[in-house]
């Protein structure tokens, strides 16, 4: 077998065969069978070339390679909490989420982002005119009017996304978004047209409920989302025993799905279900100091860095 090397890429000529003999003669322990065979190799040959294209891994889409290109342009390491990263994760943000939105959602379903800003402009004007009948009359008035309407616009975006609050398990934000709409509807009943407040408010959690997966999916969106859907009911109803039968058959296992439940809102309600249960060492994660090995534990100190790196992103 000849084989030539040169940057970023291997030649090499895969030479043919003929199979003079074949038997199964039985079934390996991997599910693969056992063969016996007699063979004799041929001067006919194929040119195989294997190109690197990212030390990740050739499988990997061009805009994710991009994206690895772009985070270690500077070097083997990238710090969590450089400048470098953050640039990087807003455009991963950007680059992913522009390319889910074309694969799941069909083109001709419209922008679930007009219809939820045309909501928030229906409530923000319904709060302005709530409060119009106790507000001053003068300049101070049209002030206030506007001061009221920005403000009501953020209440009511508050309260468009509670039903995502609540399906992602985030309850300070849902109840956040209950005390928004109390606070419409207190002032509605000093001014006037607490009914329409009360509809508008509706209308709003409806908005959030009709657009809290986007548009009109197409088919690969609906089967996307419906595994998605059935894998996040596994997560919130897997029992420790369950967990543990799956970790004897794969010591990773609870490593390979933590990163879907942790994107799901449910990293630290799976870690609790396995506990103290003695883990083996990950093969992806390391720490500064030794990284605990029990789920709880690990758990605890990927939440840590994870929430280093959001602060990078955010700040």
């Amino acid at each position: 077998m000849e084989r030539r090397e040169r940057k970023n890429a291997v030649t090499v000529l895969a030479p043919a065969k003929l199979n003079l003999a074949l038997d199964v003669v039985g079934l390996l322990p991997n599910g693969y069978h056992a063969l016996d065979m007699t063979m004799q190799t041929i001067t006919l040959y194929e040119r195989v070339v294997l190109r690197r294209r990212v030390d990740m891994g050739n499988e990997r889409r061009p805009a994710e390679v991009r994206l690895f290109q772009m985070l270690f342009s500077q070097g083997d390491v990238c710090e969590g909490v450089s400048l470098l990263y953050k640039r990087t994760a807003e455009k991963a943000d950007e680059v992913l989420r522009r390319y889910w939105v074309r694969r799941m959602y069909r083109k001709t379903s419209g922008n679930p982002l007009i219809m939820r800003a045309l909501g928030i402009l229906a409530g923000a004007l319904t709060a302005a005119e709530a409060a119009s009948p106790i507000l001053p009359s003068g300049f101070v008035r049209w002030l206030l009017l506007a001061v009221i309407f920005v403000l009501g616009g953020v209440l009511f975006a508050v309260i468009q996304y509670a039903p995502a609050a609540y399906y992602q398990g985030k309850w300070p934000l849902a109840g956040l978004a209950a005390a928004c709409a109390a606070a419409l509807l207190a002032m509605a009943q000093l001014g006037e047209g607490v009914l329409v407040m009360l509809l508008v408010i509706a209308c709003e959690v409806l908005i959030g409920v009709l657009t809290l997966h986007g548009g009109r999916r197409t088919a690969f969106g609906d089967e996307i989302v419906a595994q998605a859907l059935g894998y996040r009911k596994f997560l919130r109803r897997v029992t420790q025993s369950q967990l543990q039968s799956r970790l004897a058959q794969d010591s990773q296992y609870f490593y390979r799905i933590l990163p879907y439940a942790e994107a799901m809102g449910l990293g630290r309600s799976l870690a609790r279900t396995l506990g103290d249960t003695a883990l083996e060492q990950c093969d992806w994660y390391q720490g500064a100091k030794p990284v605990p090995r029990t789920a709880a534990g690990f758990y605890s100190s990927l939440r840590e860095a994870l929430s280093l790196m959001e602060m990078s992103i955010r700040n």
